[in-house]
């Protein structure tokens, strides 16, 4: 009967873990024979289901039904990190089985990340911390007839952005846990909860938490129709910025309300451009210009192929008007910085070197309001969309103090502080360019004049 059992449970264990290791068939069999005696050699082996997904993994995801796709993709990615990892995330008290949608991705990247040990450790820490915030909320004792507050607890999504925070900035994952203020914690905890993407918690810095909690900022002004009108038209900005410009009254609304906020701890963000007009004031030298009609030229066939639009200075380009990139240079009389930065796909390294280096030394004036993310994922998204094939500019931006503008709280999910249309000076520390992807990538600094 012994080796019976132990023969089931090998069974068992072959066929629940084996299989998402990508071990054959034919090699849990050798296994097999390795471990038992051929006397205990019984007709019990369980097969997995199809796909080669465990028997466990296989109940929970008959139980979601066909409505739950993507949790459904989430739990077999998280089972894939770890079967014994996996047993004890969705056995969690708290986590109970959950999804952190908007988190799940980052969720298991970072739970591949950790070890066993490190993430019992990391739930255990996260539980700690919410028995010291606030308590919230009422329960009735029945014994006692009595209401009474309730002591905090996280939620799947709760545990899965702070394990993802502590994964990727460790620190300012420990601010969070050693804050002084539980008040603090606990509504940062709760914008997280409802504002943030997992893969803003992947680049969170302290400096930008404490931009969201508004005391990395210097408010001057506490007028209350200042705020009420700048916050309504902070609203409409988000909404859409390309729409927003063009109503005078709202755009001196949303400049007041920024300009009366300014930052006083330099923070570091991200900003996605769908082109490269950014650099259109500044003007070629006769040198590059030849250069760049030659490099369009000598590859003629191929820009004809690439439809762009003009540098617009709008957010929404897809019906934007476009023509072709050969027409769009060999028409031109003055070549910008903008335009040889759209042909440097077609140049050599020192074609491309002659515009990095120009870049480095450029310095844009600029009076325009600018988003910007604390969110790369997010940024990255902004980047040049589908029917334009303009050259992207990726920006990880340097935001120094004394610039005006304000974290938005408006809930889009984009980790959005918003810079106001008062002068400021942008200069370009770094650029890297990504010929596959056809993208700069530029380390900027944005400066009050």
């Amino acid at each position: 009967m012994l080796i019976k059992e132990v023969a089931k449970r090998t069974c068992r264990y072959i066929a629940d873990v084996l299989p998402l290791r990508s071990v054959k068939p034919a090699k849990a069999v050798g296994v097999m024979d390795d471990v038992l005696p051929a006397k205990a050699k019984v007709d019990t082996f369980e097969l997995v289901a199809d796909g080669g997904i465990p028997k466990r993994l296989q109940k929970i995801l008959d139980e979601l039904g066909p409505y739950y796709k993507q949790k459904g993709e989430f739990l077999t990615d998280l089972y894939r990190t770890s079967p014994s990892k996996f047993d004890y995330i969705y056995d969690h008290k708290y986590f109970n089985g959950g999804w952190p949608i908007f988190n799940d991705k980052e969720f298991v990247r970072a739970v591949d990340m950790l070890s066993e040990k490190e993430l019992v450790k990391t739930f255990d820490e996260i539980e700690e911390l919410y028995k010291t915030l606030p308590l919230e909320g009422y329960d009735y004792d029945k014994a006692t007839k009595e209401m009474l507050y309730r002591v905090q607890t996280p939620r799947a999504r709760n545990l899965a952005q702070l394990t993802i925070l502590k994964v990727h900035n460790k620190e300012a994952y420990e601010y969070l846990l050693n804050h002084p203020s539980k008040e603090h914690v606990s509504s940062l905890l709760a914008y997280f909860d409802g504002h943030l993407n997992g893969s803003a918690l992947e680049t969170l810095t302290i400096p930008q938490i404490r931009q969201i909690e508004g005391v990395g900022a210097l408010k001057l002004s506490t007028d209350s129709d200042v705020m009420m009108k700048g916050s309504t038209a902070l609203t409409h900005y988000v909404e859409s910025s390309d729409d927003f410009v063009r109503k005078a009254d709202e755009v001196e609304a949303l400049s007041k309300f920024l300009g009366s906020s300014k930052v006083t701890e330099t923070f570091t963000a991200f900003r996605g451009n769908r082109d490269t007009g950014m650099f259109n004031s500044v003007v070629l030298d006769s040198a590059l210009a030849k250069k760049t009609k030659w490099n369009v030229l000598k590859n003629m066939f191929k820009a004809k192929k690439v439809k762009v639009h003009d540098y617009t200075g709008k957010y929404e380009t897809h019906f934007a008007s476009k023509t072709d990139l050969f027409k769009y240079v060999m028409g031109k009389e003055t070549l910008t910085l903008a335009d040889a930065m759209q042909v440097a796909k077609y140049g050599d390294d020192s074609y491309r070197r002659e515009i990095i280096e120009l870049i480095k030394k450029s310095q844009i004036e600029d009076t325009r309001f600018k988003s910007i993310t604390f969110d790369k994922g997010m940024a990255t998204g902004w980047m040049p969309e589908q029917g334009t094939s303009n050259t992207g500019i990726l920006e990880n931006v340097t935001v120094r103090e004394g610039c005006q503008g304000a974290y938005s709280r408006v809930n889009n999910r984009q980790a959005e502080f918003v810079l106001n249309n008062n002068p400021k000076r942008i200069t370009f520390e770094d650029v890297v360019y990504d010929a596959e992807r056809d993208i700069f990538s530029v380390q900027s600094v944005y400066e009050s004049v």
